[in-house]
């Protein structure tokens, strides 16, 4: 087989960006000289910033100089006007703009801590003054964190802060940022190999982009389109799109953009194997990169310009480009560029039958692109292996490698990598003897490779690169005319001027023909004045309309946020009355919770309403506690806490099921039924995860023990004693143990189910045990080990809050509230809250 190198795509992700200006040399001069003669501060942030911008599109070390000289003196003025909320404003967005920058270098870590920051800051702007005055810098902030979140793989808070930014443009009815909403769940699906589902709402994007004629963002759509149609070779359509992109990024002057487009066409002629095309691109690539200091974009050079002299037999040369490749990608954080070059390399060692080192580079691209889940890299490493054993005639690993690749490309729809798999099926078989079976892929090979390499797409990809290059000669042309009828403009002027003296020449030898002249002159100049006057009286009162319209509009304007305001408002009320009702059904007297013995109820809803709820209820001596964490928070979560509220009531005090796991199942059943789930794709899954306690009083007068029963719905119970725990059922019971001086805490984990319709339906375990008096229970919901914070603004984590809780397990139970409640507010610090939190601590 020919060897298959993964060429890097770029991957075109919705940041706000600035058009580039044409700035020349002289105007950097001048700023730069305006910069060095300014005395006033806020004039030397103005000019850092532009600086800076400027420099964003050819030379990103000047542009972090820039950037971080306007936060020094940003900060700088702070210190004397702390409290001042215009200058707050300006340093949230300089941060933002110094993490775009650090984006552009693919350092996501260091862009994320300065996002984040940025949030804090305006996160606190409006909580005093509300979110209509903060609007676009909002915007912005929620749209490159959610860039940044894609490509760090994090898709769930990619797609937090992606709804976040559509629901601040519907409510100002924004049309371009709500076209970017569905641009960036395409990104998403794409990122996670969903092609086809990609595809389909880029060109939903589009559509809508047409729809509204918003042109700013068009080449984003079509660079993303373009990837998802290469990735399902569609070579075509994705070489269409990438020229359609290239078009606007040269009309805009965005040289970072134009060398991702060059890279991209360079990828559609490897796949169609016109490498010298290829190579041409990739090499005008490689050039602006150098100019503009783009690391990562001449990594990608390096890597593909390797893949073709992989191609053309220079395996020796290759690997040094692809060793230069990752010498540059290793201070960097792109994992996926980096598996693909370890790909490479071992496709080289392969072809030079070095086959340990080849399996060495493989494996470690492998692992990468599991842990990424990037399908279509798993799909193109499987095949190589499977090549790798054909050549060492290892025939039954070679089948098993090439099976999974052509079930990974499909999963994906990647006609590209299904036709490679079914070419080395076809080899395999034919080595076996088995002449039946591999007839059977060649013809499957045969079907995929015409659909990819038809002559209709040949000279449709032939078509569209000919029209690119007669609209660039075109262009060139216009701007040719354009010269030379500015030179016949110059020659006429100059030529009217030679006239023009000549005529005074003549005038001043003839002094009436002079004073005739001078009187015309007169009259013509008193025409144009009265003319002029005539014209300012029709402008005056043009003016006078306009201010008329626009006081209407300001009226309406007013009366439409007045509007909102009261929405606003009538609904906060009604989510308040909701709370009301919430509190009314949880047990929140004294008397509800008097059943229980020494306890406390730490209980922190991120909304108004929660998603997290506690119950308990006293049966036939036996106490059952419960705590839940509902799907989603706010209202949506509080409708799910009101039915689980509702079903434990049904299932424990009037049908007075009293075993734990049944409980679980029997809630189970109800949450199933109410919320009609059928397991069918495409499904809500709302449900709830929950631990549930049952302390059968009774014993304690017989054994001197009381005995306990758990079930765990994902959610675990947490038992703090001073000796090892007594478990009855060990075979089903997994126990983690964390131990400090005379208590030991053990974790009884909850099976990996929700309460909810799921790929797994057994039945919820039972775990039972023995509590002694001393013996404390924590029962709790996931909200305080995923609450990002501290310093560096990472999560709590579990392991922490079990510390926490050992250390202070000797305290009185208020006490314990009260360190866990402070605990949790200095982690916290000025950030905000993410998740309903539910801790409920009961001494035996």
């Amino acid at each position: 087989m020919i060897a298959r190198f993964h060429i890097i795509s770029i991957l075109f992700l919705c940041f706000f960006t600035i058009q580039a200006q044409d700035y020349s040399t002289k105007s950097i001069d001048s700023l730069k000289l305006l910069l060095e003669k300014s005395k006033n501060k806020n004039e030397q942030i103005n000019l850092n910033h532009q600086l800076s911008e400027i420099y964003k599109q050819t030379n990103i070390d000047s542009a972090f100089v820039y950037r971080k000289n306007s936060i020094k003196i940003n900060e700088q003025i702070l210190k004397n006007q702390a409290n001042n909320q215009e200058l707050l404003l300006l340093k949230a967005k300089n941060i933002n703009a110094l993490a775009v920058l650090y984006f552009k270098k693919g350092e996501y870590k260091e862009c994320l801590k300065y996002l984040l920051n940025a949030n804090n800051i305006l996160q606190s702007l409006t909580k005093k003054n509300g979110t209509d005055k903060y609007y676009n810098s909002l915007v912005k902030l929620y749209a490159d964190l959610t860039a940044v979140y894609v490509n760090t793989n994090e898709y769930k808070q990619a797609q937090y802060y992606n709804m976040q930014t559509y629901l601040l443009d519907s409510i100002n009815n924004n049309k371009f940022g709500m076209s970017e909403y569905y641009l960036n769940l395409g990104i998403i699906e794409y990122k996670q190999g969903n092609y086809q589902k990609s595809k389909d709402l880029f060109l939903k994007t589009l559509n809508y982009k047409k729809q509204y004629k918003i042109e700013d963002g068009l080449d984003r759509v079509y660079t993303n389109a373009g990837n998802a149609c290469m990735s399902m070779g569609d070579y075509s359509s994705s070489l269409d799109f990438y020229f359609k992109t290239l078009k606007i990024d040269e009309k805009n002057n965005l040289p970072y953009e134009i060398a991702g487009d060059y890279n991209s066409i360079g990828n559609v002629y490897y796949y169609l194997n016109e490498f010298d095309k290829s190579i041409e691109y990739y090499k005008k690539h490689s050039e602006i990169c150098v100019k503009i200091g783009n690391t990562d974009g001449l990594a990608t050079s390096y890597g593909n310009i390797a893949n073709i002299l992989a191609e053309s037999g220079k395996l020796s040369e290759s690997l040094i480009y692809y060793q230069n490749a990752i010498n540059i990608l290793k201070n960097t954080e792109n994992e996926k560029h980096l598996s693909s070059v370890y790909n490479n390399i071992g496709q080289s060692y392969n072809e030079l039958k070095e086959y340990g080192k080849a399996f060495e580079y493989f494996n470690l691209s492998l692992s990468i692109k599991e842990k990424l889940n990037d399908k279509q890299g798993i799909a193109i490493l499987c095949g190589n292996i499977a090549d790798m054993y054909i050549q060492k005639k290892d025939y039954i690993l070679a089948i098993s490698y090439a099976q999974k690749s052509v079930k990974t490309a499909k999963e994906i729809g990647s006609i590209y990598d299904e036709n490679y798999s079914y070419g080395l099926l076809t080899t395999i078989f034919e080595h076996l003897g088995n002449y039946q079976k591999s007839l059977e892929y060649y013809k499957l090979y045969k079907e995929t490779n015409d659909s990819i390499y038809n002559s209709e797409k040949s000279e449709l990809i032939t078509t569209i690169e000919a029209q690119f290059e007669n609209d660039k000669k075109q262009k060139e042309i216009e701007l040719l005319n354009k010269d030379k009828k500015l030179k016949e403009f110059e020659l006429g002027e100059k030529q009217k001027k030679i006239k023009q003296q000549r005529i005074f020449s003549i005038f001043v030898i003839s002094g009436f023909i002079l004073i005739s002249f001078f009187m015309i002159l007169l009259y013509r100049q008193y025409k144009a004045k009265q003319k002029a006057n005539f014209e300012l009286n029709l402008k005056n009162k043009e003016i006078e309309q306009k201010n008329i319209e626009i006081t209407t509009q300001r009226n309406e304007i007013r009366k439409h946020r007045d509007l909102v305001l009261a929405q606003k408002n009538e609904i906060e009320g009604s989510i308040t009355y909701a709370k009301r009702i919430q509190e009314a059904v949880l047990p929140i007297s004294e008397m509800s919770r008097s059943i229980l013995p020494e306890h406390f109820i730490l209980f922190k809803p991120k909304d108004i309403v929660s998603g997290d709820f506690y119950w308990f209820a006293e049966i036939n001596n036996k106490i059952v506690i419960a705590v839940a964490d509902c799907t989603g928070h706010g209202v949506p979560g509080a409708f799910m806490s009101m039915l689980g509220i509702s079903f434990l009531n049904e299932i424990v005090r009037k049908q007075e099921v009293t075993k734990a796991n049944q409980i679980l199942n029997e809630l189970r059943i109800e949450i199933i039924n109410a919320l009609q789930q059928k397991g069918i794709s495409g499904e809500q899954k709302d449900g709830m995860d929950m631990s549930l306690v049952v302390i059968d009083n009774s014993q304690f007068i017989i054994n001197n023990y009381y005995h306990a029963q758990f079930a765990g719905a994902n959610n675990p119970l947490y038992i703090v004693k001073s000796e090892k725990l007594k478990v009855k059922n060990e075979e089903n019971t997994k126990l983690d143990e964390l131990s400090t001086f005379n208590f030991q805490l053990d974790e009884v984990k909850g099976d990996k189910m929700p309460i909810a319709i799921h790929l797994r339906m057994n039945d919820f375990t039972n775990h039972e045990f023995e509590l002694q008096k001393g013996d404390c229970l924590y029962m709790l919901s996931d909200g305080y080990a995923d609450q990002f914070g501290g310093k560096n603004l990472k999560k709590f984590l579990s392991r922490n809050l079990k510390q926490l809780l050992i250390n202070n397990s000797q305290l009185p139970m208020h006490e314990q509230h009260k360190v866990l409640d402070k605990t949790l507010s200095d982690w916290i610090g000025d950030g905000e809250q993410i998740d309903d939190i539910t801790i409920l601590g009961i001494r035996i």
